[in-house]
């Protein structure tokens, strides 16, 4: 039995996605963070905002192809938010 391990073409968007993110955004700023001691929190605000919205994204996906099943001993269930 093999195991296809070939990331599907929403995988390959969002790693470009955040390789773009970290080449435009983060790597120019990062210096000036390291110096500052800290990383704006605008930043991370908006960072958390975009990885939750990346993570409802997968969410729907998944449950629009019937493969949400629960991890290995864990409960299904039917709040979005628990499973998240």
């Amino acid at each position: 039995m093999t195991i296809d391990l070939t990331p599907s073409k929403r995988q390959h968007e969002i790693r470009e996605a955040i390789h773009g993110l970290a080449v435009a955004v983060i790597r120019p700023a990062c210096l000036g963070w390291d110096r500052d001691h800290g990383v704006p929190e605008a930043f991370l605000r908006n960072l958390a905002l975009l990885a939750g919205g990346t993570g409802s994204l997968a969410l729907l996906e998944r449950e629009a192809q019937g493969n949400n099943v629960a991890p290995e001993g864990a409960a299904a269930s039917s709040d979005k938010s628990e499973r998240i």
